[in-house]
């Protein structure tokens, strides 16, 4: 039994989704675990599940017209650290209060510089050190940006002692003794879906974007489209637009052909999961999207375009791929979460 502070990113979904996953697969295990979450935006979900929550300042990385917006970006994160020693202390008595063992991070700043000014193990479980602390492959064009993001993920996410990073592909670690690398966590609605289907449908799931840009890439598709993250709308011949429904669009993925999405890496592993190759459009500036499309070409288990408007010429392609992708995607693993509940259990202190 261990007490863990847990920190969390909440400026989207998919890192406490993959907390949530975590969690539950260490409850699993072992029920006696107690947690406390820490951050901001929708981590306060937690609480809402009957979970400790402490609301905290958030770095978050700001997104407008589908692409991130790096002055609005930085200027909240300036906003917050001006009082980082203040947050940090403040923590650090929450910590002791809770007679925290360790702490675990996705990607947020402030819990594991309290763990440190503790003497606290700390480990990060993300996504995004792939990044950082793997021989990640840079796609071409993206240098800049690779750059932008690697200074941000080193300098304001990198202060943890281990890092167990979750990715649907496992470049080899720059320091194996700090950083392991494992198949993707997957929440538990996925893990206990029924079997998947081959149905005709696609299942299009797209953050920020344009729907004009979008609705030209649909416009190619001769198959069903079940199209989430707009809202509910009337249909438009071939496409219907859903509203949100985590056990519609899971339903809805399972049964699917396949699936067109941003380069989100909970969506892309999900759908790898369930046998379905994905059709990626990352979203501008977001180099971790980038780098998800990158390695989804170069597997063979999906393609990708940087432009959505070159997007409707590379249905036929895909399609002309499908049987060939999903032989690659079955020869993968796609699931870590026991291999990773195992590693971190490892890592705890022991009473």
């Amino acid at each position: 039994m261990a007490r863990i502070v847990y920190g969390v990113m909440g400026d989207a979904r998919g890192h406490v989704s993959r907390s949530l996953a975590v969690t539950q697969t260490l409850l699993e295990r072992n029920p006696d675990h107690e947690f406390c979450f820490v951050g901001g935006g929708t981590v306060r979900d937690f609480a809402d599940m009957g979970f400790r929550y402490e609301p905290y300042p958030m770095l978050e990385t700001v997104v407008r017209d589908g692409q991130v917006a790096p002055w609005a970006t930085f200027s909240n994160a300036a906003s917050i650290l001006i009082r980082r020693g203040e947050h940090i202390r403040r923590l650090m008595k929450l910590m002791e209060d809770f007679k925290a063992d360790i702490a675990i991070t996705d990607y947020e700043y402030f819990v594991p510089r309290a763990a440190k000014r503790l003497g606290i193990p700390s480990v990060s479980v993300d996504h995004q050190h792939v990044m950082t602390h793997s021989r990640c492959e840079a796609p071409e064009g993206q240098l800049l940006n690779r750059i932008s993001s690697d200074v941000v993920v080193q300098t304001l996410y990198s202060a943890s002692d281990r890092y167990l990073v979750s990715s649907f592909y496992r470049p080899d670690p720059k320091d194996p003794q700090t950083t392991e690398l494992f198949p993707p966590i997957l929440r538990k609605p996925v893990r206990e879906l029924a079997s998947p289907e081959r149905g005709d449908h696609v299942v299009v799931y797209v953050r920020g974007g344009s729907l004009e840009k979008l609705e030209r890439v649909l416009e190619a598709v001769d198959r069903p489209l079940c199209v989430y993250g707009f809202g509910e709308r009337p249909a438009r011949g071939n496409i219907v637009f859903k509203a949100p429904s985590q056990a519609g669009f899971l339903e809805d993925l399972r049964t699917a052909a396949y699936a067109i999405s941003n380069g989100g890496h909970n969506l892309i592993s999900e759908s790898l999961f369930l046998g379905k190759p994905v059709l990626a459009f990352p979203t501008g500036f977001f180099y971790e999207q980038h780098v998800n499309a990158f390695y989804l070409e170069r597997m063979g288990i999906g393609m990708f375009s940087e432009r959505m408007e070159e997007g409707a010429a590379m249905i036929g392609p895909f399609e002309d791929k499908l049987e060939a992708m999903r032989g690659t995607i079955a020869s993968h693993q796609f699931f870590g979460n026991e291999a990773i509940a195992s590693r971190l259990e490892s890592l705890m202190p022991r009473a």
